[in-house]
């Protein structure tokens, strides 16, 4: 069977109805809506793998020079730590009692990345091999900002889906 006796046989069961009055209208102000901070998503992609880059650039620093990567991975833990504050108060300021149990769930994880830093952090002062202790600490501050990103990425998509609902309801 070819195309055109496939588009014969299902003709009467084509949807050939013109939508509702403004339905076009709706469906460009929800495409404004959504393409509103499109590069948002792309950016945080980059910003991540920025920093992958600037740990990796921090690693071999400190295999030339560990005084100088010992000062460097303190710049590089304070930076971190302020965005994992910053992003701490933005999902703080979306927390409410509908996404509570998200939110939660997410700091939980927080929570034992941050068990298992204190224990590094522990290691570190004790430790020979510090080069392989800095990196896993590295990486678990990227593993939290990564938490926080993914939740501030799933609170969006719930609020959007939360006000397209709102919409359909009130439409």
């Amino acid at each position: 069977m070819n195309l055109e006796d496939k588009i014969q046989q299902l003709q009467d069961q084509f949807n050939i109805e013109e939508p509702n009055i403004g339905h076009f209208n709706r469906f460009e102000n929800r495409l404004k809506k959504q393409s509103k901070y499109p590069l948002l998503k792309y950016i945080r992609i980059a910003a991540v793998f920025l920093l992958f880059i600037s740990i990796g650039f921090i690693a071999v620093k400190k295999q030339q020079n560990t005084l100088n990567t010992d000062t460097q991975f303190r710049q590089t833990e304070t930076y971190f730590s302020q965005v994992i504050k910053d992003e701490l108060k933005k999902v703080n300021a979306q927390k409410n009692t509908e996404n509570e149990q998200i939110i939660n769930d997410a700091f939980l994880q927080m929570q034992i990345l941050d068990n298992e830093f204190q224990k590094l952090q522990k290691d570190l002062k004790n430790s020979q091999n510090k080069k392989t202790i800095i990196y896993a600490m590295l990486q678990n501050y990227q593993q939290r900002i990564l938490i926080l990103q993914n939740l501030l990425d799933t609170l969006e998509q719930y609020n959007h889906i939360k006000n397209n609902n709102y919409e359909i309801q009130n439409t």
